[in-house]
């Protein structure tokens, strides 16, 4: 018997990876049979809308919809309320009576306790890396796995988007193009800004013509801060000798803001000659896998998630990394060495890849073979759940 599911997280057409992921999976939970409703507490204010047959409720006071994602699920007759975001920012008291499912990240090593807490408190969850099913071991909490989907009919490999896309940054057939498709919000840098922007200096030193394309904003305002990226240029130019913001190839920021389309991260990805991603942790990293569906390689750090994402270019061994204590959260993530991204980046440069094999690794993630491989059954684990009567919370004390 298909399920009521109440869906909450980005609306499906806000540009940020969460966006993208309800994008791609709600419609296609429906094709399957089940009842979709999205709570938007990213994309949506002051009044329910209905899209294409889809309820979609507008977001409440509290940033994630906490506030009002009891009243949604009733009024949706929800058997369960399933939310795409970190699972520390829910508190359970403030829905009780709603079955509650996170299919949330894990992006530390050990998992955070405001993490561990939040989600023992909850129906059941969902993880959607390898990684977090081994963390959720350690803290002995059952879940089910479903990784993040990429469509793997957009992003392909194409010799003459790569061609254009080059031509239209001002890059010759041989110059070595890097990239990061990364938000620059929050400080210290969790996607490592600074440690990449080192060692790129370093590596423009020996490699003059070189470019990095940055598919982000200079910096963020905010009291969350982020790194000035210009600024920490001007400076590592006059630290080595090179002109770094010279070799920086920006996103148009008013594009961004209006949302990128996927094809033109196809071009993005098909131009590069490597896709830099070494973060401190990553809850799953899709980018990682849009570059490699396009045949592109990357550098990544072999710590979290990362490291059952890799197919081919450079994985930084952990040991080329610092723990770092990140208070607040209480764990660890890894801050790469500006060495080891500097290494990376010349083995790569030094090397050729065989770029439809790397794509070939990539497949399984494709938004078909994830609906049907592994969300439907975990639907159908739940749903059998539910109607054997077992309604009740699965808790973990500690």
């Amino acid at each position: 018997m298909p399920l009521r599911i109440l869906w909450s997280s980005n609306a499906p057409w806000v540009p940020s990876g969460y966006g993208q992921q309800t994008k791609l999976t709600v419609n296609r939970l429906r094709q399957a049979g089940h009842s979709v409703g999205l709570l938007a507490w990213c994309g949506l204010e002051g009044a329910r809308i209905n899209i294409d047959g889809i309820p979609v409720y507008p977001k409440g006071a509290h940033a994630y919809g906490v506030d009002v994602l009891g009243a949604d699920s009733q009024d949706f007759k929800a058997d369960i309320a399933i939310t795409l975001i970190d699972a520390w920012v829910y508190d359970p008291k403030m829905f009780q009576g709603v079955r509650w499912v996170p299919y949330f990240p894990v992006d530390s090593e050990p998992m955070a306790p405001n993490v561990r807490d939040a989600v023992a408190q909850a129906y059941d969850r969902i993880v959607y890396s390898k990684f977090a099913c081994a963390e959720c071991d350690k803290a002995g909490l059952s879940y089910h796995y479903v990784p993040h989907m990429i469509d793997t009919n957009v992003f392909t490999i194409s010799e003459q988007h790569r061609q254009a896309w080059r031509q239209s940054i001002g890059v010759g057939p041989t110059d070595f193009v890097a990239g990061m498709v990364a938000a620059n919000n929050g400080y210290p840098s969790r996607k490592a800004f600074p440690q990449v922007l080192e060692a790129f200096a370093r590596f423009l030193t020996h490699h003059p013509t070189a470019k990095l394309y940055l598919h982000t904003l200079p910096f963020a305002p905010g009291p969350g801060g982020s790194t000035d990226i210009p600024a920490h240029a001007n400076h590592l130019s006059r630290e080595y000798g090179v002109d770094v913001g010279k070799a920086l190839v920006w996103s148009h920021p008013y594009q961004m803001r209006l949302g990128i389309p996927p094809d033109y991260l196809r071009d993005v990805y098909n131009g590069l000659d490597v896709l830099l991603s070494p973060s401190m942790g990553e809850g799953f990293g899709i980018p990682i896998m849009e570059a490699q569906s396009c045949g592109c390689p990357v550098i990544v750090g072999d710590w979290t998630s990362m490291s059952e994402l890799f197919i081919d270019g450079v994985k930084i061994p952990k040991d080329q990394s610092e723990r770092f204590w990140v208070s607040g959260y209480n764990t660890y993530y890894h801050l790469v060495h500006v060495d080891a991204v500097e290494e990376a980046l010349e083995s790569v440069a030094s090397r050729t890849f065989d770029r439809e094999q790397i794509r070939q690794g990539a497949l399984p993630y494709d938004c078909d073979t994830v609906i049907r491989d592994y969300w439907l059954p975990v639907l159908s684990e739940i749903e059998t759940r539910i109607h054997q009567g077992h309604g009740e919370l699965r808790l973990v004390k500690f």
